[in-house]
């Protein structure tokens, strides 16, 4: 392209086409803390990708006038941010999209220049209550934008655990960019017949209005949606719930048809065909959590001094899943009770209260205590097997290592694959960064207490036998501390569960007698302090509890100082040790030797 000069007029600017003026604004620097009289800093096609979660070439199509944007306010931020200096080139920027737009839509009919003229989704917005999400939805939207569907659908994948708010965040996205597309269409899907039956529905009335609406045969009815869909380019169509294998293959079979158009599928699965962009959606932060719940119920909860710590601490309970909070805040604005109220009764009667569903409350079908049952169902022996164990250890990450353990005296399972089998379903998210893997703990919850007494007690005994056998040394040996660590919450969690049931105590003091977990459950998670100068250690702390021979509980402190350089290597000459903040030794090493044997003895933390 030609160069442009960075001081064009506004009645020259006024005869260009929008990709010559969004071009002009990213050569010629214009960001939000500059100003209309000064050129600043040029954009890279890579630099504004990066901003708007693209790609360079979708940037570079954009300058050039391939493509236009489907939405302009994400540019508009980026570009002008909120300065006032810049009102005029926003409107002009605005005006100049618009018209591009409509040019686009008249051609090939790939967008759409004003709010959809057919919305049919389930329920409204929730506005400010959506919380925490926007990071996703501009990734949703970086990927729905992708390509220009002319040729073929450009569809996404939106997948997670049940109840996490795949179809909530679906929802959201349409109304937030309802200006970029012609209709806006919601499917439940969750069977090949529900997905056929209820996309034939789209005939009727209150949305498509077609002839065929008078027909009572589905494949009529179905046939005009689709011819429907062809003639009509720029709809957003969302796929609800496609939950099996089979309702996504008939999906995939039904889409491989259309053009012009973008698709948004929900889903618990975790794989799909290759021209689907998937996308996982994680539960919400503790913050956002908070904030939904003290917004949810403002006007209608017996409030009290401490709700907002109150309320982080259910947030917690809860794993941030936005099923369980929403049903909570339900739960509480109905009875008018407080968040203090609500947490007793979820330890004193979780079966009433994760049991409770209002749909025209909480805009979803299921329970708690049920929304999971359609994935059980379709796992593996194995990996319901796992599942099982799982539910026993605490929902903290748990080490990629363990599935390299087998469970003792158990018939051999392939643990990895019955972990593939839990990810498929999105029972289990995997970090393969950090190489490990967790279970939500309302899954691990529902899971556990919805076991018969023969499960509970053959699946927690596997599940403490399977811990221990992962641990080989000592927990009292420094050396062993970086496999112990990631074990040591699980441990103690396994512990408790079985120390808890009286039936179950004989079973933990003949297996504790041999075990390494009564010492690996008595400490807790340590910490270690390093020197902002040497990035030397120089403190560790750590507790020990009841069954260690320690006081129970006692806080236990150990000091690194005096570092000494000896043969290149750094010692630390002085080392003391407290018990509950009290001195309790200290050893001061007057010199260092090489290779003199040091018995196993050396590294314990006595």
């Amino acid at each position: 392209m030609a160069s442009i000069s960075h001081q064009a007029s506004s009645d020259e600017r006024a005869h260009w086409s929008f990709a010559r003026l969004l071009d002009w604004h990213l050569t010629r620097g214009t960001r939000p803390t500059g100003d209309a009289d000064t050129p600043g800093r040029q954009w890279t096609n890579k630099e504004l990708a990066s901003h708007l979660g693209n790609d360079e070439r979708t940037i570079r199509n954009w300058r050039t006038g391939r493509n236009v944007p489907p939405e302009i306010v994400s540019i508009e931020r980026e570009l002008f941010g909120d300065n006032p200096g810049y009102a005029a080139w926003r409107a002009e920027l605005r005006e100049a999209h618009q018209v591009a737009r409509v040019s686009e839509t008249a051609q090939d009919g790939a967008g759409a220049s004003k709010p959809a003229s057919i919305i049919a989704l389930p329920y409204p917005s929730l506005g400010s209550l959506f919380k925490g999400r926007d990071a996703f939805l501009k990734d949703l939207h970086a990927s729905l934008s992708r390509g220009s569907g002319r040729t073929a659908i450009v569809g996404s994948a939106l997948y997670g655990l049940g109840g996490i708010g795949k179809t909530r965040a679906a929802v959201e996205y349409a109304f937030a960019h309802q200006h970029d597309y012609t209709a806006l269409l919601f499917v439940i899907a969750e069977t090949p017949e529900a997905l056929r039956h209820n996309l034939a529905t789209l005939v009727d009335p209150l949305v498509l209005d077609l002839p065929e609406q008078q027909v009572t045969k589905e494949d009529v009815r179905l046939k005009a949606v689709l011819d429907w869909l062809k003639a009509h380019p720029g709809w957003f169509l969302i796929l609800d719930n496609l939950d099996t294998e089979a309702a996504l293959e008939e999906a995939e079979k039904l889409l491989s048809t259309l053009t012009s158009g973008r698709v948004l599928i929900t889903s618990r699965l975790a794989n799909f065909a290759g021209h689907f962009d998937p996308l996982e959606l994680d539960v919400l932060g503790v913050e956002d959590a908070v904030a939904f719940l003290m917004e949810r119920t403002d006007r209608r909860r017996h409030k009290m001094p401490d709700d907002a710590a109150t309320a982080r601490q259910l947030a917690i309970d809860l794993g941030g899943l936005a099923l369980a909070l929403e049903q909570a805040g339900a739960y509480v604005a109905k009875l008018g009770i407080s968040f203090s109220r609500y947490r007793e009764l979820w330890r004193d009667n979780w079966d009433k209260v994760v049991g409770w569903s209002d749909e025209r409350i909480t805009k979803y079908p299921r329970a708690v205590a049920v929304t999971w049952q359609t994935s059980v169902n379709q796992l593996t022996p194995a990996g319901r097997r796992l599942l099982e164990r799982l539910a026993w250890l605490a929902p903290e990450p748990i080490p990629n290592f363990l599935l390299e353990v087998p469970v003792p005296d158990v018939a051999v399972d392939d643990l990895a694959d019955a972990l593939a089998n839990l990810a498929d379903y999105s029972l289990a998210r995997r970090n393969p960064d950090k190489r490990e893997f967790s279970v939500h703990r309302l899954v691990q919850d529902v899971t556990r207490r919805g076991l018969v007494e023969q499960e509970r007690r053959r699946s927690l005994i596997e599940a403490l036998a399977w811990v221990d056998a992962a641990f080989v040394g000592d927990p009292e040996d420094v050396r062993t501390w970086p496999r112990l660590d990631p074990l040591t919450p699980h441990a103690r969690v396994i512990v408790e569960h079985v120390t808890a049931v009286s039936t179950y105590r004989s079973t933990w003091n003949t297996f504790a007698s041999e075990s390494r977990l009564q010492k690996l459950a008595s400490f807790s998670t340590k910490d270690i302090w390093f020197s902002s100068l040497s990035g030397l250690p120089v403190k560790i702390a750590y507790s020990r509890r009841a069954g260690s021979g320690a006081v129970p509980s006692t806080p236990v402190e150990v000091f690194f100082s005096n570092y000494t350089n000896v043969g290149g290597v750094l010692y630390p000459f002085q080392i003391s040790k407290s018990y509950n903040g009290t001195p309790w030794a200290t050893i001061t090493i007057s010199s260092v030797s090489f290779n003199t044997g040091l018995t196993d003895s050396s590294f314990q933390v006595q």
